[in-house]
């Protein structure tokens, strides 16, 4: 779905407003799960929170939005009425593991939850932490990581 908003120059990207392409996008945004939410959080240009900005998607219920104000970094208090507790399992999982400082903690964490592995890159650490990560690549991404490995 990303892709296909790239096709698109910045100036529509920035301006759809009421459309049959944006309310696509609506409802893409409220039916597809956490696990694919999360991994179209991987990257940018345009990143998923520039599709939600220009999709301007209305959450179905306290926790899609509080999934849609975690993925689009807003502060707690705009979630209202949704609150931490509304997180979906998997997005408190990762918090946990970002949070942790005990490699063995992280790599409990790592082995239980299934998301993409460059949403815990960035926060691993230890041997173990990037075991239990490797085990979790595809192949191409094994391949093409094996020095960060």
């Amino acid at each position: 779905m990303l892709n296909f908003v790239k096709t698109f120059p910045m100036s529509i990207r920035l301006h759809v407003r009421n459309t049959s392409l944006q309310r696509a996008f609506q409802r893409w945004l409220n039916e597809a799960s956490v696990s694919k939410l999360m991994s179209a959080s991987v990257g940018n240009d345009p990143g998923l929170r520039d599709v939600m900005r220009m999709a301007r998607p209305t959450p179905v219920d306290n926790a899609r939005r509080a999934l849609f104000g975690w993925l689009t970094g807003k502060d707690l208090e705009k979630w209202a009425p949704a609150t931490r507790d509304d997180l979906p399992e998997a997005v408190r999982q990762l918090q946990a593991f970002r949070s942790s400082t005990d490699p063995k903690r992280q790599a409990e964490i790592a082995d239980d939850l299934s998301v993409r592995w460059d949403l815990l890159a960035d926060t691993a650490r230890g041997v173990d932490v990037w075991k239990a990560i490797a085990r979790r690549m595809g192949p191409q991404a094994l391949r093409m990581n094996l020095n960060t490995l």
